[in-house]
C-alpha cells in the first residue's frame, strides 16, 4: 500500500506515514493528528495486508478501542466468533466479518483458567485490534 493509498484509507487526519525502505525492518507506521499510531503488517511483497492497532485513541467503526472490555466488544459486535489460542499462548480473540478476517485480542496471562468461560472474560481488556480488510 503506497502512502497515497494509506492517506485515502485513513482520511484527512493522517499526519505522517512511515513506509520502510528496502532492507529495513518491515512495518508501516501511520501517525494521526492526536499522536496515535497504527501499524501496518506487510507481506513478503511488502504489501500491507492488515493494520494492527495498539493505541487506545483509535476506535473501530463501532467505537471499540484498545483497553475496552470483552463485554463491551461483545455488545458492539454480537455476532463475533470466539476463538482460543494455544494454551501456552494464553489469549482469546473475537473475530467479526466487519473487520475482514480481523479480530480483537485478549491476553489471559492475568491468571484466567484456560480455556476460559465467556463469563470469566467480561472485564478483560482488548490489548490489540487487527483489521484485515485491506486489498
Amino acid at each position: 500500500m503506497a502512502e497515497s493509498e494509506v492517506r485515502k484509507e485513513f482520511g484527512g487526519d493522517v499526519r505522517e506515514v512511515v513506509v520502510p525502505r528496502e532492507g529495513e525492518e518491515p512495518g508501516l507506521a501511520v501517525r494521526f493528528g492526536d499522536g496515535s499510531v497504527a501499524i501496518g503488517e506487510p507481506d513478503e511483497d511488502r504489501r500491507v495486508w492488515a493494520i494492527r492497532v495498539e493505541d487506545k485513541r483509535i476506535p473501530t467503526d463501532r467505537g471499540v478501542r484498545v483497553g475496552d472490555s470483552f463485554e463491551l466488544v461483545r455488545s458492539k459486535y454480537p455476532t463475533a466468533t470466539l476463538s482460543y489460542g494455544e494454551a501456552e499462548g494464553r489469549f482469546v480473540s473475537l473475530s467479526d466479518e466487519s473487520l475482514g478476517e480481523g479480530y480483537f485480542s485478549f491476553d489471559l496471562s492475568s491468571g484466567i483458567d484456560f480455556p476460559p468461560s465467556e463469563d470469566s472474560l467480561a472485564e478483560l481488556p482488548v490489548y490489540v485490534i487487527t483489521i484485515q480488510r485491506l486489498e
